[in-house]
């Protein structure tokens, strides 16, 4: 009379249970690799919008400007500018330029002579000299190549996330290059 078996062998219940943790191991590290895509790509989305509002607001009062004044560096018109200063078409002088972040002193906004802040705290300007003063936006103002005028090329760089005290995946910067022809000048 043959014995009938009621349950699993030890090496089936193996089997099973290692496969199972294989699985589970699989779905988790799919899991982590989508979460961590999300939050980068989450950063980059914020990083650009901030990037192009500051972008868009500097552009368009540039190009409605009706002349470029002295910025506070004593700079008008010059090839490299930390700030830029113009007046506006109310008549009030407005300079773009940087300012330290009063909330962490070590960051950095673009911010007007007028008290509005053009980038937010939740953002840093990444520094474009890699030699000598630090310089977070920089302002190319040369003649117009086609008649009277002036372009103003604006450079600057945002970061979310610190490089020396975060891990890689979790740092995001994006540059933003523009230029911008002066409608009045």
């Amino acid at each position: 009379m043959a014995r009938k078996q009621l349950g699993f062998t030890l090496i089936e219940l193996l089997v099973t249970v290692s496969l199972s943790v294989i699985l589970m191991m699989v779905a988790t590290s799919v899991l982590i690799t989508f979460m961590t895509g999300s939050v980068k790509n989450t950063k980059n989305r914020r990083i650009k919008n901030e990037g192009d509002h500051a972008m868009n607001l500097m552009k368009q009062q540039l190009q409605n400007s009706l002349k470029l004044t002295m910025n506070s560096d004593l700079q008008e018109c010059e090839s490299d500018m930390k700030s830029i200063a113009f007046r506006s078409l109310d008549g009030g002088i407005t300079e773009f330029l940087v300012e330290k972040d009063s909330d962490d002193n070590n960051k950095h906004k673009i911010a007007s002579n007028s008290g509005k802040y053009l980038t937010s705290g939740s953002v840093d300007l990444i520094n474009l000299n890699t030699k000598g003063d630090a310089q977070y936006i920089n302002f190319k103002c040369v003649s117009a190549a086609n008649g009277p005028g002036k372009h103003i090329t604006i450079k600057f760089g945002l970061r979310k996330g610190n490089p020396s005290l975060d891990r890689a995946y979790e740092v995001s910067e994006q540059h933003f290059t523009a230029g911008v022809t002066l409608r009045n000048y």
